[in-house]
């Protein structure tokens, strides 16, 4: 039975473990950053794909998972 437990614990400590972060409820606002300077606010931005690229498909949230999919997509 020991036996049984040391390797049920060598297998539990040989597994990685992730970080796993949640989208705020109601995200903050987002602005640009004037000549890249943290406390000098520019224009204020909202989540989408660069205008110089295609935009997200129709229905795909605009988060962290939609754009990871977005970018994925290219590679299909």
């Amino acid at each position: 039975m020991n036996e049984t437990r040391q390797e049920r614990d060598q297998v539990d400590n040989s597994i990685q473990t992730t970080m796993v972060m949640a989208e705020l409820e109601q995200p903050r606002e987002t602005f640009m950053r004037v000549r890249g300077a943290y406390d000098q606010l520019g224009e204020r931005v909202s989540p989408g794909t660069p205008g110089s690229l295609p935009p997200l498909p129709v229905g795909e949230k605009a988060d962290r998972l939609g754009l990871a999919r977005w970018l994925n997509s290219a590679f299909r």
